[in-house]
């Protein structure tokens, strides 16, 4: 055995190129997922107290132009967040309409993710701390 062999022997190059094709379908297919990273839109992290949710400048949490006005109010007390919707919003969960529902972090197991049209937002906790990250389909 010597270290002079030719790099080439035994290297099909097309099945390698296919390969690496395969992955990148697969990443870009990864990254525009509903929870993939190219549809995160925002993040806003959470302390104890009354955030106001929608489009409208005056909002604590602000999702897109083209979420409602005010869409609703989270309220986080003792590390627990619950949100409820202002009257006549559509918003969704798992497809079913929601007026009120606690938001568990995605590390409790229990994840929660909210829809209003193509925008959606859930509770993430990251180094102790609780954060509402924003998505837009």
């Amino acid at each position: 055995m010597t270290a002079c062999a030719d790099a080439d022997a035994g290297l099909d190059v097309a099945a390698y190129e296919a390969e690496i094709q395969e992955w990148r379908a697969g990443r870009l297919e990864r990254l525009l997922a509903p929870t993939g990273f190219l549809t995160q839109v925002g993040l806003f992290w959470l302390e104890d107290g009354t955030y106001a949710v929608g489009s409208g400048p005056d909002n604590a949490i602000r999702l897109p132009d083209s979420a409602a006005r005010h869409v609703g109010d989270i309220v986080v007390a003792d590390g627990s967040v619950r949100m409820t919707m202002a009257d006549g919003v559509d918003v969704t969960y798992e497809g079913f309409p929601m007026t009120e529902v606690d938001l568990p972090a995605d590390t409790s197991g229990d994840f929660v993710m909210l829809e209003h049209g193509s925008i959606a937002w859930s509770v993430i906790e990251r180094g102790g701390k609780l954060a509402v990250r924003v998505r837009d389909f």
